[in-house]
């Protein structure tokens, strides 16, 4: 049992690790963006660089999560565990879904601005 709960844990802290890498990688842009004072173009691509990159990171992040919730109740398997786990998937999953859906209209504008851009240049 001891090694279910260890690999676990393990698991929990590489998600929380992925999270927090993207959070750091995020900031990090948006520093060095702001220190070089864009026009309103410039600042919304690099805003919608930093979303798209912090939304790929959360939900590998939540990926991480949920598997660590399965092993658990796998191991652990009550009527009460099993409910809780139904819970946590069901509400990983939707913001997960949200997520992936933002990172895609955002893609989309990126897309379409960057053809604005061409156009009038």
């Amino acid at each position: 049992m001891a090694t279910v709960e260890i690999v676990t844990f393990s698991i929990g802290v590489i998600g929380s690790l992925v999270i927090i890498v993207g959070l750091l990688r995020g900031v990090s842009f948006l520093l060095k963006q702001f220190l070089a004072k864009l026009d309103h173009n410039q600042e919304r691509t690099a805003l919608d660089h930093v979303r798209l990159e912090l939304g790929r990171y959360m939900i590998l992040g939540l990926e991480f999560f949920i598997a660590k919730d399965i092993i658990e109740t796998l191991i652990i398997p009550t009527w009460n565990e099993i409910g809780m786990l139904g819970a946590l998937v069901l509400i990983r999953t939707i913001l997960s879904f949200f997520l992936t859906r933002e990172i895609h209209q955002t893609e989309k504008r990126r897309i379409e601005h960057r053809k604005i851009d061409a156009g009038i240049r």
